[in-house]
């Protein structure tokens, strides 16, 4: 099988500081100066748990909503004065 060698080591990745970008993400350094934090590292990753803590939960409340829609009955869409002027045979089924 023959050695495969490339003419260049460098791929073409480059630092940030040459593209003129902060080597530091904005939103981490947001986080810092806002909460005071030293640590660049502690601030990447309270904002991982941030986010994971809303994941969980918009799953839990779209769950919730999705449960409590799930068994509508007609008996909810219906007013007092409409279900009274159904036939009995109807109102019978509808208190079952």
């Amino acid at each position: 099988m023959p050695d495969v060698q490339f003419e260049d080591d460098n791929i073409g990745l480059k630092s940030r500081r040459i593209f003129g970008e902060p080597t530091t993400p904005k939103m981490i350094v947001a986080v810092m100066n806002t909460l005071g934090i030293k640590n660049v590292k502690f601030a990447g990753n309270l904002l991982i748990v941030l986010s994971i803590i809303i994941l969980i939960i918009s799953v839990y409340l779209v769950n919730k909503a999705i449960k409590e829609n799930s068994n509508p009955t007609i008996e909810n869409n219906l007013s007092k004065e409409t279900i009274e002027s159904l036939p009995l045979e109807i109102r019978m089924k509808l208190e079952k």
